[in-house]
């Protein structure tokens, strides 16, 4: 065994490895194109978005995570929260974590944003396309859900028009 680095190997490894497009969301495509859903693919940085009928803010966007195996999809409110909306958010958003069952709100506090997630960890199972395609548009159809329950009144609670109880007597379970 030699101590001596093959840094030209490396690099080229290296390069093939970024330059291979992700066997995962190669599988995550062809099985949500199988399933009728139709995105638009970003292969360099391993996201996708889901196509719909609404306006474009209203899509959710999916990434892959290699490291967990997984496809997360968000769906991201299209402004930012100001400072002040920010701190009135938060505590609705906590009480909207404990409500939630599958998916989780996110707030950056630093950049103001606001989105829910959901996620299906993949692994290393050997679905077909359409058991896998059934899995990930139940997670889409999950996020588009429960952001519509949530949203609005987190939106209200962060204009300052109600507060996080009164908010959450709105939301119901599906």
């Amino acid at each position: 065994m030699s101590d001596d680095l093959d840094l030209p190997g490396l690099a080229a490894s290296l390069a093939r490895l970024h330059a291979d497009p992700s066997v995962l969301l190669g599988r995550i495509i062809s099985a949500l194109e199988a399933a009728g859903v139709r995105t638009e693919v970003d292969w360099e940085l391993e996201t996708f978005d889901v196509l719909g009928d609404g306006p474009e803010h209203e899509q959710v966007l999916g990434v892959v995570m290699q490291r967990s195996r997984a496809a997360v999809f968000h769906r991201v409110h299209h402004g930012y929260l100001t400072e002040a909306e920010r701190e009135r958010v938060l505590p609705a958003v906590n009480r909207a974590n404990g409500f939630l069952d599958v998916s989780a709100v996110e707030l950056d506090v630093e950049l103001g944003t606001l989105s829910l997630r959901t996620a299906v960890e993949v692994g290393d199972a050997d679905l077909d396309r359409s058991t896998l395609g059934v899995l990930l548009t139940a997670a889409i159809g999950r996020v588009r859900d429960d952001w519509e329950r949530i949203s609005p009144g987190l939106l209200q609670v962060a204009a300052g028009h109600a507060d996080a109880r009164s908010a959450a007597s709105g939301w119901h379970h599906r």
